[in-house]
Order: C-alpha cells, then structure tokens, then sequence
C-alpha cells in the first residue's frame, strides 16, 4: 500500500473519558488518506483496551503500547513509526470539530508543498462547556512565509498540535521531541524554525484545546518553572552560535518566550525564588517586536520585577 498523506500522532495516558471524542473526530474525516497512531505510554486506566478496540474496528488505526515516559516519549515513539508524508499531533484530551480538515489540508500540500503548515485552536472550557473564538493568529493570505515575517506578526503559534510537518524534513533535521519536559513545544518549536523557511500558515481552526482541571497544562509546580527555564537558556545558546539571519528571528522568537515565562510566574506561588533568574536576563526583551513583549520591558524597568508579576496576577484574576 502507498504511504498515507498524513501520520497522526496521538499520545494516550489515562484519558479514558475523552479518547473516543478524540478518536472518532479523526475517523469522521472527509478523506481517508491516513494513519492514526495511538501511543500508549503506559495508561493505568482502560485506555489500553479502548486503543485496541477501536484499532481492531478500523485498520487505519495503529496502536503503540510502552512504559510511561511523558509526551515527548510518546510522540518520539510516534515520529518513529510514522510513514505518512506529513506528520500532526493531537493530543488525546482534544478533539477537532471540521470533518474536511484534512481535506483542506492535502488541498494546501498540492497547491504550496510547505515544509510546515500552521492552523489556529479554539478553547473548549469543561467547567461552562463554552468554545472559545479562534486562537492563534491573524489572518494571512496563503502563501509560504518565513520564520521571521511571522514572529514579526505575531502570527506563530507554539503549540505542537497547530502544525503538520513534512515527514522527511522532520527526520532529516532530527525534530524529536525533548524527553523529561514539560513546556516541550517552545525548544522544539525554536529548533523547528531554525531549519525551515518555508511555513505556511493556513487560516484553518479546527483543532479544540480542551481545558480541564488536572491537565498538565493548568499545574505550575516548580518543574514546569524549571522546564521553562532551561527551554529558555537552550533558545538563547542557539540564537548565540547560529547566523546572523537566524538571530534575528529566533530573537523575536525568544522575547516572545520571555514574555511568556514572566506571565507563568504570576500563576507559580514561589515566584519570589524567581525574581534574580529574571532579573538576569531580562536583557531578552530588548529584542521584544510585540506589544506584549515591549509593555512588558517597559513594566519590569520602571515598576520592578514582583510588583509587575503581582499587577500580572491581579490581571489574571478578574
């Protein structure tokens, strides 16, 4: 059988609730030109007996089971496996509610051949069942754009599960995924962009962000802090030894993290352990192109750095 247009990647660890709305939004797509990979990472629910029962009803779904070694683990164990020509993620919580999004896709991928292309997210809150508008960026007119024009646009969004990317460049640059993260997206996205100046980012919305309490993406604890910290410094020793051009964007790209860290902090009850890290380097934002990132600098020179994440969590509360 010839390779599928696109590999789907799906990490599974405990999601028993979720998994079939997650799965049948993918089967309910327009085409059938895919594979669906669920990687077990060592559930501890009935996630397992689901993945192999709704792998033995379709034959385009493949299932992976291993021991539990977080999501980078699990989609590296995808990325493996994968012979689609274009790879995608979607986490096993989330769903994707337009049953032609892959067709449109292959539809971009024929008319553009991109490297990456890029889409927008909506929000679904479990505790008010509301949908969010869509999230992500602006629109553009299709076209292949380089790392840079976006950043400067505000028009690249992180997320992992916001992208497909063609298979064999993901594997010629060894885009694997960090593993022992959290926040894995943002050195993994900075990495993407270094290798590629051919993104196209479509004005597709598909994909829901489910928000739910116990998600790994609503706990700040101390390692998601330290995480952070380290994407950061990784970011900036890139953008150190690469070349003048890759400077330029990754620095946008690293103002924009920056920026995102300070806010992090205003949701970590011992940011005050925080303060001399960012005080350190803070010298991040004088690169900042947003006008989040620039109000930012400009709170933390003239208002200090704890009375700035106190205004953030006051922000953030109402």
């Amino acid at each position: 059988m010839p390779s599928p247009t696109f590999s789907i990647i799906m990490p599974v660890y405990n999601v028993e609730n979720y998994l079939h709305q997650s799965v049948n939004s993918i089967l309910a797509q327009s085409i059938d030109d895919y594979e669906l990979i669920l990687v077990d990472d060592g559930s501890t629910d009935n996630s397992p007996v689901i993945c192999d029962d709704l792998s033995d009803s379709n034959d385009h779904i493949k299932v992976i089971h291993k021991q539990n070694g977080g999501l980078s683990d699990a989609r590296n164990f995808g990325i493996k496996a994968a012979s689609g020509k274009y790879i995608i993620f979607i986490d096993s919580d989330d769903y994707w509610d337009d049953n032609d999004a892959l067709e449109k896709l292959k539809k971009i991928i024929q008319k553009q051949n991109p490297d990456v292309i890029t889409w927008r997210y909506k929000k679904f809150c479990e505790s008010n069942l509301r949908t969010s508008k869509s999230i992500g960026y602006n629109c553009l007119p299709l076209g292949r754009y380089a790392p840079e024009e976006l950043l400067k646009s505000n028009n690249f969004c992180v997320s992992a599960c916001c992208k497909a990317i063609k298979n064999e460049f993901f594997k010629t640059n060894d885009l694997f995924f960090k593993n022992n993260a959290l926040s894995e997206d943002v050195l993994w996205s900075a990495q993407l962009i270094c290798a590629t100046t051919n993104i196209v980012p479509s004005n597709l919305d598909f994909y829901v962000y489910r928000q739910r309490s116990g998600s790994i993406s609503h706990s700040i604890k101390q390692k998601n802090i330290e995480d952070l910290k380290d994407h950061i410094l990784s970011i900036k020793s890139l953008c150190q030894n690469a070349n003048k051009y890759t400077q330029t964007f990754l620095s946008l790209y690293l103002a924009q993290e920056f920026t995102n860290f300070v806010v992090s902090l205003s949701m970590y009850e011992n940011y005050i352990n925080e303060i001399s890290w960012v005080k350190q380097h803070k010298d991040i934002l004088k690169h900042a192109f947003s006008k989040r990132s620039k109000i930012l600098n400009l709170m933390l020179s003239f208002l200090g750095i704890k009375l700035t994440i106190n205004i953030i969590r006051c922000i953030r509360r109402k």
